[in-house]
């Protein structure tokens, strides 16, 4: 019997498809902040925070915008304006090419989309040149003298393409990068508020000024009121009125009439007065009001005024100072403060944590009597719903105060009753107390047959009974007791207990006091030799008992029998083996299956097997999850439940999040290097000299950014597509003269393929290859002829010439020797080994170790391109600058080495190398453009693969590295090596491949450095079937004793 799976395919999106979806997801978000019951339960939205290092900016953000590309431009006091791509930080430039400075006060865009700013005294806009890199032009470096900027700007913004930068007593309007006017007041100017119902000016002493056919007109009634008080923000509404929001006094309307209204917002004019409210003006796509301030973060109100969001610290943001904000392209805010700030307003899945004080690993959910009970590694908490939007729902302890496992929670009446690791507890009304203070506990179920009893396993005192009579809780002593170990028990009928031991699989038959007798489970048609079995409960009423190779029986309670099916599960969505969760939900009908492939809808049938249908699940990652998870509700109401490791609990909605239209957007190529050179974006026809390529690309796309993925075509050189990989820099060497396409695409997070990005070029022949070359080879031939005495004179010296070759290339060889170490160091922690085989006499790879006073261990492994004598000469080079350098960090000596190779140039030859620093039980790691390190860990029995970007070294000046610091524990094992073993080629061209290096890495993780070298080198040989491979293979393995 196979299972069936029903993958997610999401349809190809539009954006009126996509608008329609965020109108869906938005009205669910006010509906549960606004709701009752359940829907009070929210959580937080998922919140990125930048830091100042990752942004490179230096104290507050001021503006923030995105360009078509979906690249995010933001502004800092200090470093102008900067770039991010979802992959790297780039400056915006000045015309003379240095990153800008000075104050970026505002940034915005017109319908064309180009990109105008504030930086410090200057206004200007910002456009890419032939590299692709955004530059900034001044506009205002070209007013006339009686109209130049002599004092601060403050804020900007567009109306009907017409731009407006304000200074504190002057407006400049711009349209299509032309002045149109400037307006200079006498009274200083406090804020520029522009929106689609009007640009507005409010200037001290007078009050507020509208642009009225491209002259700012003055409004009377505005004197009264806000002559002498401020206004923040403005807002346009839908019926045409203005909404005006001050921290001195409040929210107004200003109607189209021109009067001035208070609005009715006590709730709002108070927070905007404590917090002081700052700027803003941008209603979000669904109509939804932002109101900005700089004490107390961002609230979200509707057309009514009423509260519906609050965003700030004790929700996510690194501080609640916010600046600015925009709503990008996937409908998400990004706001600026000390760093950025991004928001999902994904109301499918939010979460709570300590800052709702939830705390411990998520080990079981339940709900009882209307409340949500979650059991930690700590306590026993319940959840308190807020009571408005201001509020932070909190988790209450129970004061349990124990360590539990997997399912520790038992509903009794009004009662929650906790197996914990010392004990039984109950707990009312968050009063607890102790039902039974046995030690060893594991699970506790309430009997079907008598509802007063509840049964626990014990493993060291076997079954036990409790039973509540007249309010207190009294221990039943069972006859058979102790006669079995039960290690879990499951109810399978009433008055059927299935009690799994270690010693196989029992049923407990017991009367309506508790009292019952054993007899053992008969397992027909065994396949495992172990007695240890799972039960899974896939519905209301069907059990399965599962063996450790996943193997199902039925139960026959009449036989006393566990009946072998042929329902097989496909491990790539259930492993054997790791993390693998599944709850039923009663009330839906649906089960749910969580594992490291993701999350899928789960129907069970005894006949038909398993039928799996795939959800989106992709802002948590599955290592991060613990064993709390628990579904409830139905339809688009649905709820599951999800528990974290991290102090986090997930509450995310399935039916909601599968119908989401995902729109797909382009990977981007940002920037291009010819021999390290920057070239242009658009490469055109390249010489044969600059056949060296090195792209840099981004998919802007955020929401777990760090977990993009690439793929590259070269076409005229590659295939097909190669595989996903999180490197954004892809490198081509020694091109031929041709035509090329180079394509990318991007895999975020959630799996979603993106558009592909590609630029085309072409790399003419050498001057040898020319069309003037060949008439000049023709007129050689001719010449030859009368050359071809002379060539018969030569033919004796050039074997003399040969000889001399020969023996300078067993010079060569003896060299390499040389530089290889005449001994493995000998450390007592450590069992080393290590092995190279060359292609030629003289080969390009290189092993060495060095070691240090304070007992640390380099270890080396690097490859030169090429082989025979020039790469002998690289490795030489290698090994004396490896010697020169002092003690320090792998990714340091790799920059001073490249320094070094990068000084000799010798021409296209490149050296690779991976630098290996082990102290004490830590392990650092870098790499130039090397094959992956594999770590086998002791404790799990597998092997890791740790694949480190870098470019080899003579690549670029001034190249920098990467690097990974990780564990290295006693009988943990480090493998370096060459390319030559994962890509050595069969006798069919299929090569060795990485991923069979790291099975293999695996099994042999029992035997010693050298035993484990040798059954490498044996299935390489096996691999090649005789054929010399046209690589070197070098392996370096060191084993901690």
């Amino acid at each position: 019997m196979k299972v069936k799976i029903i993958p997610h395919h999401n349809t190809k999106p539009e954006n009126i498809l996509k608008f329609i979806f965020l109108l869906i997801c938005l009205f669910h978000f006010n509906t549960i902040v606004n709701g009752q019951d359940k829907k009070d339960e929210m959580g937080d939205f998922f919140v990125s925070n930048y830091g100042r290092a990752f942004l490179k900016t230096n104290y507050l953000n001021w503006s923030v915008i995105q360009d078509p590309d979906g690249v995010i431009y933001y502004g800092n006091s200090t470093n102008g304006v900067l770039t991010f791509d979802g992959q790297k930080v780039r400056p915006v430039l000045d015309k003379d090419g240095e990153p800008t400075r000075g104050n970026g006060r505002a940034l915005l865009k017109d319908s064309k989309n180009t990109i105008y700013s504030i930086i410090g005294r200057s206004f200007g806009y910002i456009e890419k040149n032939q590299f692709n890199e955004p530059i900034y032009f001044s506009l205002s470096d070209d007013l006339p003298d009686q109209d130049e900027v002599n004092s601060t700007l403050w804020s900007a913004g567009v109306l009907n393409d017409t731009i407006m930068f304000q200074s504190e007593k002057s407006v400049y309007l711009y349209k299509d990068k032309k002045l149109l006017s400037v307006e200079h007041f006498e009274n200083v100017l406090h804020t520029l508020n522009v929106n689609k119902g009007g640009a507005y000016l409010r200037i001290w002493g007078e009050g507020i000024y509208k642009l009225i056919e491209g002259k700012f007109k003055y409004l009377p009634s505005s004197k009264k009121i806000f002559s002498e008080n401020r206004v923040d923000e403005q807002y346009s509404l839908d019926n045409g009125d203005q909404l005006l929001v001050s921290r001195d006094v409040g929210a107004w309307y200003l109607k189209k009439d021109g009067k001035l209204i208070k609005a009715k917002a006590d709730e709002i004019d108070d927070f905007m007065n404590k917090n002081e409210v700052y700027v803003g003006g941008s209603r979000l796509k669904d109509g939804t009001i932002p109101i900005v301030t700089n004490k107390g973060g961002m609230i979200f109100v509707d057309n009514k005024l009423k509260v519906n969001a609050l965003l700030t610290k004790e929700t996510g943001l690194n501080d609640n100072h916010i600046t600015g904000f925009i709503q990008d392209r996937q409908g998400d805010i990004w706001g600026t403060n000390f760093g950025l700030f991004r928001v999902s307003f994904d109301s499918t899945m939010t979460y709570f944590s300590e800052r709702n004080n939830l705390s411990g690993a998520i080990q079981d959910i339940t709900r009882h009597n209307g409340k949500l009970y979650v059991r930690t590694s700590e306590d026993l908490y319940d959840l308190v719903p807020k009571n408005n939007a201001f509020e932070q729902s909190k988790f209450e302890a129970n004061i349990v105060n124990e360590l539990a496992g997997w399912n520790s929670i038992l509903k009794f009446d009004d009662q929650i009753i906790t197996t914990n690791n010392y004990s039984i507890k109950t707990t009312k009304n968050r009063n607890t107390e102790v039902v039974s203070p046995i030690y060893r506990t594991n699970s506790t179920i309430r009997s079907k047959v008598n509802p007063s009893i509840i049964f626990s396993s014990n493993r060291v005192y076997g079954l036990l009974a409790h039973q509540y009579k007249n309010g207190k809780w009294n221990q039943l002593k069972l006859k058979n007791q102790d006669s079995i170990k039960p290690l879990n028990i499951t109810e399978v009928s009433p008055g059927k207990i299935l009690a799994l031991t270690a010693d196989g699989v029992f049923i407990y038959s017991y009367k309506s006091d508790g009292q019952g007798n054993y007899v053992k489970l008969t397992i027909d048609k065994k396949v495992v030799k172990s007695n240890r079995f799972f039960m899974e409960t896939y519905n209301d009423s069907t059990h399965m008992l599962v063996d450790s190779l996943k193997n199902y029986y039925k139960l026959d309670l009449k036989s006393n029998k566990a009946i072998l099916t042929d329902i097989e599960l496909d491990t790539t969505i259930v492993p054997k083996e790791g993390f693998v969760r599944y709850a039923y939900n009663s009330q839906s009908k649906n089960g749910w299956t969580l594992s490291k492939s993701g999350l899928f809808k789960t129907h069970f049938d005894v006949k038909k097997g398993f039928l799996f249908e795939q959800y989106p699940f992709y802002k948590v990652d599955i290592s991060e999850l613990a064993g709390g998870f628990y579904a409830e509700g139905s339809g688009e109401s649905e709820i599951l439940w999800i528990g974290s490791q991290d102090n986090k609990l997930y509450r995310y909605y399935p039916e909601l999040a599968i119908k989401e239209s995902r729109l797909k957007y382009k990977a981007i190529v940002r920037e291009i290097y010819t021999n390290g050179e920057k070239a242009h974006i658009k490469l055109g026809s390249l010489p044969f000299k600059n056949n060296n390529l090195s792209f840099e690309v981004s998919y802007p796309v955020f929401g777990n950014e760090s977990k993009t993925l690439f793929s590259y075509w070269l076409e005229g050189q590659d295939n097909n597509w190669s595989e996903f990989v999180p490197d954004f820099k892809k490198e081509y060497t020694n091109l031929s003269e041709g035509d090329y396409k180079f394509r990318v695409r991007a895999k975020d997070a959630s799996g979603e393929i993106s558009e592909e990005g590609f630029t085309e070029f072409t790399i003419s022949p050498p001057w040898y290859r020319s069309v003037l070359a060949y008439i000049l080879y023709f007129l050689a031939l001719i010449l030859s002829f009368k050359q071809f005495g002379k060539y018969q004179a030569k033919k004796s010296y050039n074997k003399a010439e040969n000889e001399r070759k020969n023996s300078e290339l067993a010079a060569a060889k003896d060299l390499q020797n040389r530089l290889l170490p005449k001994s493995l160091p000998e450390i007592k922690q450590f069992d080393i080994a290590a092995f190279l085989r060359t292609s030629t006499e003289v080969g390009g790879d290189y092993y060495d170790f060095f070691e240090s006073q304070d007992g640390s261990l380099y270890a080396i492994c690097g490859d030169a391109t090429g082989h025979g004598t020039p790469s002998g000469m690289l490795v030489s080079i290698t090994k004396a600058g490896l010697i020169g350098l002092p003690q320090m960090s792998p990714k340091d000596m790799l920059h001073e080495l490249n320094r070094v190779v990068k000084k000799v140039d010798l021409g296209i030859l490149r050296m690779s190398l991976n630098i290996a620093l082990i102290k004490d039980n830590k392990l650092t790691l870098s790499s130039a453009a090397m094959p992956p390190y594999y770590i086998y860990r002791a404790n799990s029995d597998t092997a890791e693969e740790i694949q480190i970007s870098g470019l080899p070294l003579g690549s670029f000046n001034d190249e920098y590295f990467d690097e990974i610091t990780t564990t290295f524990n006693p009988g943990d094992i480090l493998v370096i090596l060459s390319d030559g073993l994962p890509e050595a080629p069969n006798l069919s061209g299929d090569l060795f491949d990485y991923q069979k290096l790291k099975d293999l890495i695996s099994t042999y993780g029992n035997k010693t450095a050298k035993e484990i070298i040798d059954n490498l080198v044996r299935e390489a040989d096996k691999w090649l079937e005789g054929e010399n491979n046209p690589d070197d293979i070098t392996l370096v393995v060191i084993k901690h004793n």
